[in-house]
């Protein structure tokens, strides 16, 4: 019998669905891994020789660290969209305010790290034409919270003092702290702006408490006042120690109603990111890498 047809074009029945990644991988997990000092040197191995020398200019281990796993996802989340891993670093360039982008413009990601994690969100979406990731972690420092928000009042608009401030207890209060500044940061790890955008002049307006193994869509977001619409922004946490925050910027086709609701943050691991890899450093000394690296204290303490 022949299948009734269903009103679809053959294009439409093989378009693939939006592609969307959400990696994190935890720095010390990763150096206490056995047989760490053999992946550490495939990884670098795996990188270029630019991205071995800015890994080794870092003082801290863990600086060093999520450089290399920071560049290591970004070439593992080109193999995804069927770019080998050879190819990779050509296709990714920095613009004029050093964001890192693919010359194709087929997938747009981000890196950050903060705390214990690298993070890396990607997508294919064509609908989403900027994107940014922040993390944190929630450190309750010696200061109160509220000494902290007042040290800091010009990066915040009254409206999200007044929010931070009336949260109960000081582990709320920081978790909210560090919820709001996470935002800050998606939306200029988004633009590429960095810290010359006026952190004042960005309101977020929180609906929703943060729940672990949930992502939260609607937060709302103005600049000077005005609602920006364009930007879709995804909140969730990491385990119990961490915030993150992915700023998404749509064009005019983008339905909110629509919307392809990327996954929760996946924890991934060093074996991961060098599945497919392939060495491309022959001029560098990967176990003198590795002892430079060993030699480098950490920030903090294990």
């Amino acid at each position: 019998m022949v299948p009734a047809f269903d009103g679809r074009r053959e294009s439409e029945e093989l378009t693939m669905p939006p592609l969307s990644i959400r990696w994190a991988i935890r720095l010390r997990q990763t150096s206490s891994l056995p047989h760490f000092e053999s992946l550490f040197r495939q990884a670098i191995l795996s990188l270029s020789t630019a991205d071995v020398h800015t890994q080794r200019r870092f003082h801290f281990a863990d600086d060093a660290l999520a450089c290399v796993l920071g560049r290591l996802a970004t070439r593992r989340a080109f193999t995804e969209v069927g770019v080998s891993w050879n190819g990779a670093p050509s296709r990714v360039v920095r613009d004029t305010r050093g964001k890192p982008r693919d010359t194709r413009h087929e997938i747009k990601f981000n890196v950050s790290h903060q705390g214990d994690l690298v993070v890396l969100a990607a997508t294919t979406d064509t609908t989403v034409t900027e994107i940014g990731v922040d993390v944190m972690r929630i450190d309750q420092d010696k200061e109160e919270a509220a000494t902290r928000i007042q040290r800091l009042k010009n990066a915040f608009t009254d409206y999200e003092r007044r929010t931070m401030l009336a949260k109960e207890g000081e582990k709320e209060r920081w978790r909210s702290f560090y919820r709001h500044w996470c935002l800050k940061e998606a939306v200029l790890k988004a633009t590429g702006k960095g810290i010359s955008e006026d952190l004042g002049k960005l309101e977020f307006h929180l609906k929703e408490e943060l729940e672990s193994d949930t992502v939260i869509y609607s937060t709302e977001y103005y600049q000077d006042g005005v609602s920006q619409g364009n930007f879709i922004f995804e909140e969730s946490t990491i385990g119990r120690d961490h915030v993150v925050a992915v700023g998404n910027i749509v064009n005019e086709t983008f339905q909110r109603s629509h919307i392809d609701r990327p996954p929760l943050f996946k924890l991934v691991d060093l074996p991961f990111l060098l599945d497919s890899s392939s060495n491309q450093c022959e001029d560098i000394n990967d176990a003198d890498e590795f002892d430079l690296f060993m030699a480098k204290p950490w920030k903090t303490a294990i």
